[in-house]
């Protein structure tokens, strides 16, 4: 199953008029749309208009795009806080830390990799794979556009299981 929330009207109305247009079918029962993915079994997509310290619910994947970089930074801790209590014990939390630069105010407001280490170490997790990304990989949204566009680096987080962080080590390495 995938989740999708947003807190913005105008955001879950776009991505429910993109699934209207793109999903393979809608479960009028259950009221969800769903894919097939290359001769997978369905796959069913929820989209929530909700705040996202108010989902209940536990995840093995959660994929942050450049949603840290919208909150306030009084909100950062809160954002890790949560972010810990959404992901199963063995899921992994991929993050888009973007923007990449020194500027002051926002959003979207500065981030790096060090800084979101901070905020998620404190709550048990490990980066257990950091991509710098360039060229065609990075994050560009239309105002930020050109060649001095800040930096993207895509960070997958464990949480810290030493033994769980070494095995997915030991995979990338014997690669």
């Amino acid at each position: 199953r995938v989740v999708a929330v947003d807190i913005a009207p105008t955001a879950v109305r776009a991505a429910m008029s993109f699934l209207e247009d793109e999903a393979d079918g809608y479960d009028e029962d259950l009221g969800i749309y769903y894919i097939q993915i290359k001769g997978t079994r369905f796959t069913k997509i929820e989209v929530y208009e909700v705040d996202f310290f108010d989902v209940p619910d536990k995840f093995d994947f959660i994929w942050d795009c450049t949603f840290l970089c919208a909150l306030d930074p009084s909100l950062r801790e809160k954002w890790a806080t949560k972010q810990k209590a959404l992901l199963d014990e063995n899921g992994t939390l991929l993050s888009c830390i973007f923007p990449i630069c020194e500027k002051v105010g926002g959003p979207p407001y500065a981030l790096s990799v060090p800084l979101v280490t901070e905020l998620l170490k404190p709550e048990g997790f490990e980066a257990v794979e950091t991509r710098v990304c360039e060229g065609a990989e990075r994050h560009v949204p239309g105002a930020m556009a050109g060649d001095d566009c800040p930096g993207t680096a895509l960070v997958a987080w464990r949480l810290g299981k030493p033994d769980a962080v070494e095995a997915t080590r030991e995979i990338r390495s014997s690669h």
